[in-house]
């Protein structure tokens, strides 16, 4: 009987295996990573759309009041009857210390969190985790908000202390009574309190050019992995946007907008992008001065 005899693969075998196999990983990679970003892009909807609900709960709890964000220097001209200072900061939250008079001062949001399930890792989009950060020189010891204390709890402080104020991984927009836009200062759609409509936007991705502003740069918390969701180098594939009634929808960045920064360094230093239907006063402005307003021609990455 003959015997076979065993042989072994030939150099253009092991090449034609090997060319197979790299493309079939060239092709399956990006297929992964792009699921990777839709389910990330999933987790990002779902805290977003907690957040609102958990927004509703406080304010029927509180007299129709929300949780606003950061307070700041509103720039001149104002819109009407919007003070001089107020909530203004999308990017952070204002803590409240004990005694103090200011109105913006009202809401002891860590308290809120612990009630109304308002968690630091509802603040933090999967593509921003870490960015939950006390920005501060935390103090006021008797409600918790020294460094140690902080720490202890396993909260985030800066090491080089800027404002006192929580820095967070979304646009927030609770309490903001006027939009900073590129073109002009207008008095905002945002929800101020329960009486809001409910497609004005409450929150979003953090969409933001700083337009290399030092003062914003040196801040970790502020634009560190901004934008989140990318398209391509820089530029955002666009956002989930979170509205007043716990709505959350994905919107590609060509349709979003430059509507608010908390900037006081002019025209463009920094600027927020999101998508609302209902702009008020500057949806009218845009419509007269420029209706072909396109966001990503416009967008100048960090």
């Amino acid at each position: 009987m003959p015997r076979w005899i065993p042989r072994g693969f030939t150099l253009i075998e092991v090449l034609v295996v090997v060319t197979i196999i790299a493309l079939l990983v060239a092709i399956l990679i990006p297929s992964l990573s792009r699921a990777r970003e839709l389910a990330r892009r999933t987790v990002c909807a779902s805290r977003l759309h907690n957040l609102g609900v958990a927004i509703h709960e406080y304010s029927s709890a509180n007299n129709g009041k929300i949780i606003q964000c950061a307070v700041g220097n509103y720039r001149a001209p104002r819109a009407p009857n919007v003070p001089a200072t107020g909530p203004l900061v999308q990017t952070a939250l204002t803590p409240r210390f004990a005694g103090s008079t200011k109105p913006y001062e009202h809401v002891d949001w860590l308290l809120a969190a612990q009630k109304y399930t308002v968690m630091r890792e509802i603040w933090e989009c999967p593509n921003r985790l870490g960015q939950f950060t006390y920005e501060g020189t935390p103090t006021v010891a008797e409600q918790g908000y020294d460094a140690a204390s902080l720490r202890a709890k396993g909260y985030k402080v800066t090491e080089t202390p800027d404002y006192d104020e929580w820095g967070i991984a979304y646009q927030y927009f609770g309490g903001i009574l006027q939009w900073q836009t590129p073109k002009w200062n207008f008095r905002s759609r945002a929800p101020i309190d329960s009486s809001a409509k409910p497609t004005w936007a409450l929150a979003s991705d953090s969409n933001i050019w700083v337009g290399g502003d030092p003062d914003v740069m040196r801040r970790v918390a502020a634009v560190e992995k901004v934008p989140p969701h990318l398209a391509s180098g820089l530029v955002p594939a666009g956002g989930n946007t979170l509205t007043f009634d716990a709505a959350v929808a994905w919107i590609p960045f060509h349709r979003m907008i430059s509507i608010h920064a908390w900037t006081s360094s002019g025209e463009g230093g920094r600027q927020g992008y999101w998508w609302q239907a209902d702009l008020g006063d500057y949806g009218r402005w845009l419509a007269q001065n420029d209706p072909t307003h396109a966001s990503v021609k416009e967008w100048q990455p960090q």
